[in-house]
Parts: structure tokens; sequence; C-alpha cells
């Protein structure tokens, strides 16, 4: 979700943006359009289709995850049934996340299909395709590499913009807090913490175990007191720390919550053992927080805080959505699912 609350957009901008969809049309249909396979409602969340090309980008990228560093084979292996039923729970929580912003949009009287919305997602997708200087192919190509199509990049961006027009409803209602002395009272509680981390990313040439072998190798280094900033800079991966002094400053709701829960578990000066995410592996060191930054970066951090409060609030949402397949799933088995680019 983008960091911006409200895009404000001229009606200028909105109607050069008509002409110029109207004006190359013709061959965008044709080429951007869906197909009837791809249509295809596989599943069904809370009373809205889940067609086959939104199950096909999330099942193919978590097929892939699954198989990073690994070979192809795991699926076959003795612990082949419960991998791929993994798999199929990993599909179903992602599509859940997704849909979960048009599940919220009745509780906030937002229309998830409004004309500002609508107007905002082409003039968004229009500055994308005037980046490949309307090659409609090459830009299929490039996102088929992610296993999408036009449809489901739309979906996408769709979302980004509901977001924002939820977060806007939700500050209005009282769900979030966004005034400054509420935020800043926040701010002076154990609900914003500071930290550092080393982060090791995953190496697909080694096997997991040596993965972890290499990161607990650092671990040895941090428990036998040498210094986390050292460490930092000579073992960490993650760009943002390198000669930065200030380190992370968080509240529940912006990071993988296994990550979170480590977080908000240490005391200050306290740090982790190994925390794997998405990421890779994380050992991760609790600061004290400096007053003088949260007063110079207190806008930017009033956002984070906003985003993060709205994060909380969708995932207590999706508690309450379940996931029904169809019958046509039974067509599409993750094994069997290509996506075509344009030639």
């Amino acid at each position: 979700m983008n960091n911006t609350l409200k895009r404000i957009i001229s009606l200028l901008l909105i109607i050069t943006s008509l002409i110029v969809f109207s004006s190359c049309s013709t061959n965008s249909e044709r080429l951007l359009k869906s197909t009837s396979k791809e249509l295809d409602v596989v599943k069904t969340i809370d009373g809205f289709d889940v067609p086959m090309e939104m199950y096909r980008y999330f099942a193919l990228n978590y097929k892939a995850d699954y198989e990073n560093g690994s070979s192809s084979n795991i699926w076959l292996g003795d612990n082949g049934e419960e991998l791929r039923e993994k798999l199929d729970n990993s599909v179903d929580a992602a599509l859940i996340k997704v849909y979960a912003a048009l599940t919220l949009c009745d509780d906030y009287g937002v229309d998830y299909d409004s004309p500002y919305v609508n107007d905002t997602l082409n003039i968004l997708m229009d500055n994308i395709y005037e980046s490949y200087g309307y090659d409609y192919k090459s830009y299929l190509n490039d996102i088929a590499l992610y296993n999408m199509n036009d449809s489901v990049y739309r979906f996408m961006m769709r979302n980004d913009i509901i977001a924002e027009e939820l977060i806007a409803a939700m500050m209005k209602k009282g769900d979030i807090i966004y005034e400054n002395d509420d935020v800043t009272e926040v701010f002076a509680s154990d609900e914003l913490v500071r930290f550092k981390h080393i982060l090791i990313e995953y190496d697909p040439e080694k096997t997991k175990e040596e993965n972890i072998e290499y990161v607990e190798s650092i671990l040895e280094k941090v428990e036998s007191g040498e210094d986390f900033e050292s460490l930092i800079q000579k073992y960490g991966e993650d760009l943002y720390m390198f000669n930065n002094t200030d380190g992370y400053y968080i509240t529940r709701g912006q990071y993988q919550k296994n990550f979170e829960d480590a977080v908000f578990s240490l005391e200050i000066g306290e740090h982790s053992g190994i925390v794997e995410t998405a990421a890779g592996f994380s050992i991760i060191k609790r600061y004290e927080k400096d007053e003088l930054y949260i007063k110079k970066h207190f806008d930017t951090l009033s956002e984070q805080f906003v985003e993060s409060q709205y994060n909380l609030l969708l995932e207590k949402h999706q508690a309450s959505l379940t996931v029904t397949d169809t019958k046509k799933l039974e067509n599409y088995s993750v094994f069997n699912l290509t996506i075509n680019s344009k030639k």
C-alpha cells in the first residue's frame, strides 16, 4: 500500500487521460483483455468472485517460493502432500488479504467502483503504458515474468486506491488515530520502538540448513559481546542499515508478524535470536528512542502509523473471511498453470 493518503487529480488530467485511452483503445483492448479461461471463477471470498488469473498469480509465485533453493521434485517426495497443503493455505491467505479491502468498503461507505476510483486507476495505468511507449506487448511480457496479466496488475493498483479511500473513511469515523496530540502520546509509549538488525538474505546456492548455520555463526559473535554496529556493517545486507545511526522506528502493523513479535518482546539493549522472514534471517537489537529524531521525522512517522493502523484493522477483518473453492478449481492445478507472454 502506498504511503500517500490521497491523490489530488485535476479535471484536465482526467480529460487528457480519457482522450489518450480512446485513441488507443482498439489495440489495447485486444492485447490487454483477459481470456475466458482466465476469467473462470475458481474461488469466492465473502461474495466476491476470484478468477483463475488471480489465483494463478499467487499460486505460481508461492510455488516458486517453495521451490527456492530446492528441486522442483520436492512435491514428489514424502512431504509432497504436506507441502501442497501449505501451498494451498498460503494462496488462500494471500487472496483473503487482497480481497479484504473490497469486503470492507460497504462498512465504511466506500464505492470501490466509483468514477473517482476508475478515473484514478485509468490515469495510473496510462502512465505505466506511456512509460512503455504504448508498446503493450513489452508491458505484458514484463509483468508476465511475475505471473501477472493486465487485469491482475490493475486489480492491485485499484486496491491501492481503495486503501487510500478506506483510510480516509476510517480516520473520519475515528477508527484510525491521526491527530498530532494523540499521535505524540502514542510515540511516547512503547507502541513505538526503535531497532536495528543484521539481515542475512537467503542464499539460493546453499541449503536452508547451511543458511541457518551461517547466521548462527554471526549470532555467536553477537552473544560473545562483539559490537552490534560493526557486525551490521560487516555482515548485514539491509542497505538502509549501512552507515545509519538511527535504525528503524516502528509501530505494530508495518512488518511481518513474527518479526514484530520479536522486536516488541525485547527490552532496550536486548538482542533477539534468529528471526526468519520473507526477506531472509535477522538478528534484531532494540535501542532507546531519540526524541529529537521523532520530532524531526514526525510527519513521516505519523503517515507510517496511520498506514500501520489500517493494516491492523484489515488483518483483524481478514480473520472473519473464508475462501470457498468452486468446481472449476479442479481444472487448474498449480502444477499445470502457465502464463504466456504476448508474442
